[in-house]
């Protein structure tokens, strides 16, 4: 009995995700597909859908570049915002006050052995079909590139200085480097003439991937005229500018998750780069707008914009 049973599983909540998720069960027959589910019933909470084999395999590949081609337009509105000086993350979070937008976050790229993977598949065995696939591909894999090009742009950064890339797992508390992004932006980074230490808490030391992975956060940071943040791994939550100007020569801080204090950063002397908000925005609020009264209808109080009151429980169309 032969089945095919994709897996929709989260790198650290791995159990609770096999009990609790529902799954699609193909079988190449109908009896495969029963037999296959029995099973499955043995500690799946979850609902079962059974299908066949063909559809099933289909589920996967629809999932994963699903989420591979809305990480690229997250990441094209951050290149978007970047370039017209906007924050996009403030942005994407207004938008997703619309009751039918989800839009995700912008970052450094896509990893791990599943999401970058399965659009390939499609690409490569669809060629007429891939043009939408393959942009978002492109889009994704040259987002590490484009940060370090925006380093070089606000400098100093010169050829045969030391970057420190912290982050080589792709995604946060875990320990796994498959397809990780700082690949990406290792190899760019070499391209360049640069020397790269790369960190990680969690990634065995080592090399991997063309990465040669360190877990002594001093010796990566030690005489750094950069720094990139590539993973927002919790150790690195409460990294602080007394840590970075410690070890590093330079001032230069990349934050690609949107994870350090970048405003105490700033008053350290650092310049930070963050993806997805540009320079330039023309009026910010002195508090966020959900934390203030509003006065009723757009008035102008001393100068500054108001806006009429918000009500969480009506929706625009």
């Amino acid at each position: 009995h032969v089945c095919y049973c994709p897996e929709r599983v989260l790198p650290g909540n791995t159990v609770a995700e096999l009990v609790n998720n529902d799954r699609v069960i193909g079988g190449i027959t109908p009896e495969c597909a029963q037999r296959a589910a029995e099973i499955y019933a043995r500690f799946s909470q979850g609902k079962m859908a059974l299908t066949d084999d063909r559809t099933a395999e289909m589920v996967k590949l629809m999932e994963n570049t699903y989420r591979d081609v809305n990480i690229a337009l997250a990441n094209l509105f951050g290149r978007v915002a970047e370039d017209v000086g906007i924050n996009a993350w403030e942005a994407i979070e207004y938008a997703n006050r619309h009751p039918r937008v989800n839009v995700l976050s912008p970052g450094p790229g896509v990893g791990g052995h599943c999401i970058p993977v399965d659009p390939w598949f499609l690409a490569e065995s669809f060629p007429d079909h891939a043009g939408l696939l393959l942009q978002a591909r492109q889009i994704n894999d040259s987002q590490p590139a484009r940060v370090l090009e925006r380093l070089f742009a606000v400098g100093p950064l010169n050829k045969g200085d030391k970057i420190a890339i912290l982050g080589a797992a792709y995604k946060a508390d875990i320990d796994d480097p498959r397809e990780s992004p700082t690949a990406h932006l290792v190899e760019a980074a070499e391209q360049q003439g640069l020397t790269v230490s790369v960190h990680d808490p969690l990634v065995a030391a080592g090399k991997w991937g063309g990465m040669e992975i360190i877990n002594d956060l001093d010796a990566a940071l030690e005489g750094a005229a950069a720094v990139v943040l590539m993973t927002n791994h919790k150790a690195y939550r409460s990294l602080s500018a007394r840590n970075l100007s410690a070890k590093m020569v330079g001032t230069l801080v990349a934050d690609t998750r949107n994870w350090l204090n970048h405003a105490a950063l700033r008053r350290s002397g650092f310049t930070v780069l963050e993806v997805g908000k540009g320079e330039g925005t023309s009026w910010s609020f002195d508090t966020r707008p959900d934390q203030v009264e509003w006065s009723v209808g757009p008035t102008a109080v001393n100068g500054r914009r108001t806006a009429p009151t918000p009500l969480p429980s009506e929706r625009e169309a």
